[in-house]
């Protein structure tokens, strides 16, 4: 039935295009149109978002007028009343531009036959490319009425959780929609609409994205994405099922499954039950891939390194990105730590929400995103994660905020928070009699900005003017308001879960010293020298017998900056996990390990330091990776001579060798030949250094005897055995000719500068060889020509080289300087 016109002709607005109403069929609707629709036994007004086929059936997605958008859904023709008019999507009114393009169309083909016959000049000049301009978010914390923020500058920028204070009583369901908590502030429509307006461009790169967040801070940088449909039907996680609120980009083939299986500890996905349970039976994970920093009697908080596990951590922002409707692109995990809260019981580790933060945020900012999942919202969870991100702060001495701009839901659930605190704080000052305090102390309390503060204590109506002073007033209006919300908690038998700080063992703040060191280390702006010198500094911290209160924050704080992108600083890293001699930095090092995305001569290092420490209990891990032939061959090499120094460590026969005292400190990969009545000369040890048919572990052991003879160096046998040690330059294991040059930086001999420079000048060499003979000639820094030949490689090809020599430099420097002791820094 053809649609008709309610417009009148001749009315003022007769040109504006009208909204045409009419009878449908299943044939003639198309997407904008709006029609009555079943749902849950009522009929309904509902747009047309999309059309689909599914199984042969077509299929509409429609959003439900005046309803939240997470009720949006896709139904059958069935459910969709052709009976009644439908009203079809208006016209797009043609804009004075678009007509005088068109009039100047008409004109350029009149003219066009006369145009042939003149040269055409347009295609000499190359047409101006239009840019693109987005004005900056307002902050909702803006207290002058104007605009000051300036954007974001750091990568990957992601919002806080809409759903922070949302929750559905249904788990199976989606939000009602006289749910306060599924109230939608945000409106899409008005989003699309500057989508279709905006100018047109092509797709970004993957570079081009991610360059974009972080020079703009925007969570979507097609306007159009937030508009687009839900994908999922429904999920699964453990026992729950779960219907989605928003679009993600899981693969397309996901589309058409009315169940995706997803595992709650590893978070892959699976579209059939069949493939999911393989998976179970497969899957060992059964807590989030991170360092467990805080655990009580109700949850745990595990703390995740996007770079370091990127799979993971892709795969909670699919996961949370379904039931948040601005969220950053999944693959820029990069610069994020993910904050993930688990609640226990016998079969793991269950996620139940998370946030996220940068892990160098030039604004300050503690969160960068934050969410509750649906199963397990309304029941406080919310309130706790704001709650950890903020002693978190406090562990780290900072003033912390979440990313601006919140999103309208966002800043309810904070401004919850923030109110709660502050009036909780304001109530205990006065109790305890104190003076009135300033915003700025309540920050500091509350490891909160000013800004914030001064925020919520406006919109309680908090401040008065005094005196020339902004004065803090506890208003009765206020405390009625706290005493019903908590009335309302005591009413329904809500658990209150509140953090302890004392387990929160993040960061030892007890002592200054270590967490000094621990910023210098960890700070990428940093000079590499200087963190250098930041690192062995806690290496002696960390290996003091006996231990002592700084032992554990000295491990913790070396092992925190394996988030570096550097590849030298973390192969030092695990060095000196190792060389520390204690059990706490084996979890660290063994998940360096574990990670086959981290560069082979890190993982090499902590294979060698896990032999270091004798850990037994490392040895399936370390014969797993041995036996894998997709392996890094430096990493296998590695952990066969960790295995053998284990299980010497521990047989009858090594505890019965009698060994050399050696004038080295250090724990080396392989202790040196046992003392016999007879001692080995130089030549035997040679040929045991050079028989390739040998063990790695044995020629090793030959290379440490050599080494002993060297020392000190004003021995008759000193130049003879850093001859025969030289020879081993021409051994073919890269790992065996490393460990030479290791051991010439620890003789600091002059007769071994010959070969190191060789070494380092062959650039088909090796680099973890030409790096570890960059440092070896640091060692040696205070002889002639030394310094000079390391600057020959300042700009060499290999970055562990250049950085190898930025080392080596800074500790020739030592050398000359006459410091007693390369590894003390200041600390202020």
């Amino acid at each position: 039935m053809a649609p008709r016109n309610d417009g009148k002709d001749g009315e003022k607005n007769a040109d504006e295009p009208k909204a045409e109403r009419g009878y449908a069929t299943l044939a003639t609707l198309t997407i904008g149109t709006k029609a009555v629709v079943e749902k849950d036994d009522e009929k309904r007004r509902a747009e047309i978002l999309s059309i689909q086929t599914r199984k042969g059936r077509p299929t509409y997605y429609v959003h439900y007028e005046e309803f939240n958008k997470r009720l949006d859904e896709w139904v059958s023709a069935e459910r969709i009343d052709l009976s009644q008019e439908v009203e079809w999507p208006a016209p797009e009114k043609p804009d004075n531009k678009s007509k005088q393009k068109s009039a100047q169309s008409k004109a350029q083909q009149v003219s066009k036959t006369d145009s042939k016959s003149q040269p055409n000049k347009s295609h000499q000049k190359r047409p101006r490319s239009a840019t693109v301009t987005r004005e900056p978010s307002e902050t909702p914390f803006e207290l002058s009425g104007k605009s000051s923020r300036r954007q974001s500058r750091q990568g990957g920028k992601e919002n806080l959780d809409p759903t922070v204070t949302l929750a559905t009583e249904e788990i199976g369901g989606t939000p009602q929609p006289d749910d306060e908590s599924a109230i939608d502030l945000v409106d899409m429509q008005e989003a699309a609409i500057a989508a279709k307006a905006a100018p047109d461009h092509g797709p970004y790169s993957r570079e081009e994205e991610i360059e974009k967040l972080r020079t703009g801070g925007s969570m979507t940088q097609n306007q159009t994405e937030i508009s687009r449909v839900r994908n999922l039907e429904r999920i699964q996680m453990g026992p729950y099922e779960i219907e989605p609120w928003y679009f993600s980009p899981y693969p397309a083939e996901f589309t058409d499954c009315d169940l995706v299986y997803i595992c709650e500890f590893c978070l892959c996905y699976f579209g059939n039950t069949t493939q999911f349970g393989r998976h179970r039976k497969k899957c060992t994970l059964f807590h989030p891939p991170g360092n467990e920093i805080y655990r009580d009697d109700n949850v745990s908080f595990f703390e995740i390194d996007g770079r370091r596990q990127r799979t993971w951590c892709r795969n909670l922002c699919l996961l949370s990105k379904l039931f948040l409707d601005h969220k950053t692109l999944y693959y820029d995990v990069d610069p994020f730590l993910f904050y993930c809260m688990t609640v226990r019981n016998a079969h793991g580790h269950h996620l139940v929400g998370y946030f996220s933060k940068e892990k160098e945020s030039a604004e300050g900012y503690n969160v960068a995103c934050i969410l509750t999942l649906p199963q397990h919202q309304r029941k406080g969870y919310g309130k706790l994660l704001i709650q950890f991100s903020y002693e978190l702060s406090k562990v780290e001495g900072k003033l912390g905020s979440p990313e601006k701009p919140l999103s309208d839901l966002g800043l309810l659930g904070y401004r919850a928070y923030w109110q709660e605190v502050i009036v909780d704080l304001l109530l205990e000052r006065e109790a305890e009699g104190s003076a009135i305090i300033s915003p700025e102390d309540v920050g500091l309390s509350l490891a909160m900005t000013t800004n914030d503060v001064l925020h919520t204590l406006q919109n309680l109506n908090m401040v008065r003017y005094s005196n020339k002073t902004h004065v803090i007033v506890l208003t009765e209006a206020v405390l009625e308001q706290r005493d019903r919300q908590k009335e309302k908690e005591r009413a329904k038998g809500k658990r209150v879960i509140e953090v302890d700080p004392a387990p929160l063992s993040h960061e030892h703040d007890s002592d200054p010293k270590v967490l000094a060191l621990r910023k210098t280390l960890t700070s990428e702006s940093a000079a590499l020298a200087k963190r250098f010198r930041a690192l062995f500094s806690l290496k002696h911290l960390a290996a003091q017998k006996p231990a002592t209160s700084q032992t554990v924050p000295a491990i913790e704080a070396i092992a925190a900056a394996f988030t570096s992108p550097s590849a030298l600083l973390k192969h030092e890293l695990a060095y000196c996990l190792g060389q520390s001699g204690k059990d706490d930095a084996i979890p660290y090092l063994r998940a360096v390990i574990e990670d086959r995305a981290e560069d082979a001569m890190c993982r090499h290092e902590a294979a060698e330091a896990l032999g270091a420490l004798n850990d037994a209990g490392s040895l399936n891990l370390l014969r797993q990776r041995r036996d894998d032939p997709e392996e890094e061959e430096v990493v296998r090499e590695t952990c066969d001579i960790a295995i053998e120094r284990i299980e010497w460590e521990r047989s009858e026969a090594g505890r019965a060798e009698r060994l050399k005292q050696s004038d080295f400190a250090s724990i080396d990969p392989a202790p040196p030949l046992a003392k016999t009545t007879e001692t080995q000369s130089i030549p035997e040890l040679e040929r045991s250094l050079l028989d390739t048919s040998l063990p790695l572990f044995q020629r090793y052991r030959a290379m440490f005897a050599l080494r002993d003879l060297a020392s000190p160096p004003d021995l008759p046998t000193a130049v003879p055995a850093v001859q025969a040690l030289a020879r081993g330059f021409s051994d073919p294991s890269a790992l065996f000719r490393h460990e030479i040059a290791f051991v010439f930086g620890q003789l600091s001999h002059p007769a071994s500068i010959p070969s190191l420079v060789e070494t380092l000048s062959d650039t088909k060499e090796s680099s973890m060889v030409r790096h570890e003979a960059a440092e070896a000639l640091g060692s040696l820094g205070d002889e002639a020509g030394v310094e000079d030949t390391l600057r020959k490689f300042v700009d060499d090809p290999e970055q562990v080289v250049r950085d190898s020599i930025v080392v080596a430099l800074d500790m020739a420097e030592f050398e000359r300087s006459g410091q007693p002791e390369y590894a003390t820094v200041s600390v202020a």
